[in-house]
């Protein structure tokens, strides 16, 4: 059985115009501030905080900023979700357990599975249940240990997936698998070559110009 953890936003499902077109909503109406669908590409992709130095903008302003981006995101933007079809290539939905692990709400990610008709997803994690948001490994970290310390599936996860679609996404998969590999009753020591040479995640397909990565370890059987 595989443990496959997948970011919701442009991996899962296409949003990010979406999500450009909610900020910025939000940014014009609370601060009075826009940027550029480029600029959100760049920013985002390295650490979405980016955006609040860019912008000059404080951490409470953007509570703010991201709390009416909640209010009109996804209810304003719900018939423009589409599943990404091509992780069906990559994971069982039948036999897998697939968690979802995002910085965008529960509610608002429940919303859209519902929308999707999406019944599958084991559980959620979003920026709520961990108190360092990626690229910080927590979330996926808590995600690992939640199902591996379950005692209805200890010893039936065989190896674990993660797929993302930025860099920031990646440095948290990649940092999570690192610090785990630390316990070796969880991981074997070697991921994709006999050196036991962690090797860093290739891309696995691309679609509709949105590029998906996989970071992947085996466990101990």
């Amino acid at each position: 059985m595989r443990l496959n953890l997948i970011d919701f936003d442009d991996t899962f499902v296409f949003s990010t115009d979406l999500l450009h077109d909610a900020y910025n909503r939000a940014f014009m109406k609370i601060l009075n501030k826009s940027f550029t669908k480029a600029q959100y590409d760049v920013w985002v992709g390295q650490s979405f905080f980016l955006i609040l130095d860019k912008l000059d903008v404080t951490l409470e302003e953007f509570e703010e900023v991201h709390k009416y981006k909640n209010e009109i995101y996804p209810i304003e933007y719900l018939n423009e979700f589409k599943f990404n079809r091509a992780l069906y290539d990559y994971i069982d939905y039948f036999k897998d357990i697939n968690i979802i692990c995002s910085q965008t709400t529960k509610e608002a990610i429940r919303m859209v599975l519902d929308h999707l008709k999406i019944t599958w997803i084991h559980s959620i994690y979003d920026r709520n249940d961990v108190k360092n948001k990626k690229p910080a490994p927590d979330m996926y970290i808590k995600a690992m240990v939640d199902i591996l310390q379950d005692p209805f599936l200890m010893g039936e996860i065989e190896s674990i997936n993660i797929y993302e679609d930025s860099y920031t996404g990646l440095r948290a998969g990649t940092a999570a698998f690192y610090e785990m590999h630390s316990d070796t009753k969880y991981f074997k020591n070697n991921h994709v070559n006999n050196n036991g040479v962690y090797e860093y995640p290739k891309n696995l397909f691309r679609v509709n110009k949105n590029m998906i990565d996989l970071v992947s370890w085996r466990l101990y059987e």
